[in-house]
């Protein structure tokens, strides 16, 4: 998909392969929000997708 230049399918195919482990950067931040482990203001500082912490 990289070397196609289709890097905007990139996302949508991880999210479809979460079964088999793969996750996005966003998605890996909401579990760690979820858990606790990091804070929503930590989680928006380094998020691709601002609104889903409420950015």
């Amino acid at each position: 998909m990289i070397r196609e230049n289709k890097l905007a399918q990139m996302v949508s195919v991880m999210q479809t392969g979460q079964r088999e482990g793969m996750q996005t950067l966003d998605m890996c931040l909401q579990n760690l929000v979820r858990q606790r482990k990091i804070t929503q203001e930590a989680a928006l500082e380094k998020a691709q997708n601002k609104k889903l912490f409420g950015g």
